[in-house]
């Protein structure tokens, strides 16, 4: 699961969806004024999640993700 959105839900959110030995990456940073979440340790643990955060892309993830997208290999 990607959260590619600037906002604290989402994140939240993503935790408490993912299925068991979900992988979530944060990809939309938080506002430097509101960049804490609340975090239901025992999901990560329980249901032995994985979160990353990631930031940048050049031209040519673009073009893949898309391609990912069109092709059906990532649900939207």
């Amino acid at each position: 699961m990607i959260t590619a959105t600037p906002a604290n839900l989402t994140q939240e959110q993503a935790v408490a969806m993912a299925a068991r030995n979900g992988r979530i990456s944060f990809f939309g940073g938080l506002p430097k004024t509101d960049p804490t979440i609340t975090l239901d340790s025992n999901l990560v643990h329980y249901r032995q999640l994985h979160i990353h955060g990631a930031n940048g892309s050049a031209p040519e993830h673009n073009k893949r993700a898309l391609q990912y997208i069109a092709s059906g290999q990532v649900p939207v």
